[in-house]
């Protein structure tokens, strides 16, 4: 009798052990909406949580969410203290010799906002040595300074933790436009009053889910997710939700 309850329960757990869901980390930017961000509640929502929350459930992993630094997410992901990051991470030819990318899933575009009583104009803001507000160590301020000299554009970039800090200091004229990517600019130039004046003339960023380069099963279950999501009812719905149906 013992011997069989000790083979039932040797097969329970074997049983359990060999079906237990993957767990994952995604580490993510807390302030950009609406891709990412925690409220004031604490809560951690966006339209990338809710992609990555689908396709774990629809992939059979779990996957919990965790704010990081956004200075040392490459390290990070290295090191294994997190596992991916769907969180609006632009593929760039530098971070694609550190991490692996998901195919992409999101275009975006980076465009210039001033303050509403301002009389610059575009060619003004990349031209003539005007200050331009953007996000530190981010792919955006890499291109900015890389066109910057180029076919006339003059201007001197100040960084910021985030671009919607940016934003203020346009307000508060510590800077005179600020650089932001399409999306936040319709939300930000609304609660701001700022005026869109255009695309910063860089070029456009797709939007991809980094994995450390080790893990080839998590990136299979990804980009098997993302080919079953982008094809689902539920990718208008979650576009609609966090309103990336934008134009200015």
């Amino acid at each position: 009798m013992l011997k069989i309850v000790i083979f039932i329960l040797i097969s329970f757990l074997s049983e359990n052990i060999l079906y237990a869901q993957p767990s994952y980390v995604n580490g993510i930017d807390p302030a950009y909406p609406p891709f990412t961000q925690v409220d004031v509640d604490g809560q951690i929502k966006g339209f990338d949580i809710d992609m990555i929350n689908w396709i774990a459930n629809n992939k059979g992993f779990k996957v919990s969410h965790q704010p990081v630094i956004w200075e040392t997410l490459i390290s990070d992901l290295q090191n294994d203290k997190i596992q991916l990051v769907a969180s609006a991470l632009s593929i760039t030819e530098e971070r694609s010799k550190e991490i692996a990318f998901s195919n992409p899933y999101w275009l975006i575009k980076q465009v210039i906002l001033v303050r509403s009583d301002s009389n610059l104009s575009l060619e003004d803001v990349l031209k003539t040595g005007k200050k331009i507000g953007v996000q530190s160590d981010t792919s955006d301020i890499k291109n900015m300074e890389a066109f910057n000299g180029q076919e006339g554009r003059h201007y001197v970039l100040v960084a910021y933790e985030s671009a919607d800090i940016a934003a203020l200091e346009v307000i508060a004229g510590s800077v005179d436009a600020v650089l932001i990517n399409d999306r936040r600019g319709v939300e930000i130039a609304k609660e701001l009053n700022l005026k869109y004046l255009g695309q910063a003339g860089i070029p456009d960023e797709q939007y991809a889910v980094g994995v450390n380069p080790k893990n080839g099963k998590l990136l299979t279950y990804i980009n098997d997710g993302l080919d079953l999501i982008m094809k689902d009812p539920i990718w208008d719905e979650l576009i609609k939700k966090h309103g990336l149906d934008y134009k200015f």
